[in-house]
């Protein structure tokens, strides 16, 4: 008795006008498979932008923060009235919280990727 695999032949895979079904199908497939990693693609490229841009914001951010400090420490007290004590106390706080994560986004990248 026959299994229903034997019974396939190539006549069974076409349609009327002679064209492989299977054929189209997987085209429409490939096409759509295609079209969905492509979405995917632009959106991880969107996000790597994005993840780029604020890295160097930040990146920036702290440079001229730290720039500030600086200057404020070279100069001494021309700047005080700008800079209060407490203001400076704020600068110091970013800055620690920059280093340490910089810190541990290495050790993220070493020790975990």
């Amino acid at each position: 008795m026959p299994t229903e695999f034997e019974n396939l032949n190539e006549e069974s895979f076409k349609d009327e006008a002679g064209n492989l079904k299977s054929h189209e199908k997987q085209s429409a497939e490939t096409e759509s498979y295609l079209r969905d990693q492509e979405r995917i693609q632009k959106r991880r490229d969107t996000v790597h932008k994005v993840f780029i841009c604020s890295i160097w914001t930040i990146w920036w951010t702290a440079f001229f923060l730290l720039l500030v400090r600086v200057w404020h420490l070279v100069d001494g007290f021309g700047w005080y009235v700008w800079l209060g004590e407490d203001k400076l106390d704020d600068i110091d706080k970013i800055l620690i919280a920059l280093v340490s994560g910089g810190i541990v986004a290495r050790y993220v990248q070493k020790h975990i990727t």
